[in-house]
């Protein structure tokens, strides 16, 4: 009853160094769920990182 009919999945990443010492980063993340018996699940989630190089 769980099992996916269709599964699609979408991910963009871009970084940026304001500084040679430090990278910045964001990435959108989306997805989308089918099973069988007809439901849908849709998600979507934004990550963001910042790093810094001693």
């Amino acid at each position: 009853p769980d099992a996916n009919k269709r599964l699609t999945d979408y991910a963009a990443n871009v970084f940026y160094s304001p500084i040679e010492q430090m990278d910045i980063g964001m990435e959108y993340h989306q997805g989308k769920r089918e099973v069988f018996d007809g439901r849908t699940a849709d998600v979507s989630r934004v990550n963001f990182v910042s790093m810094y190089k001693f």
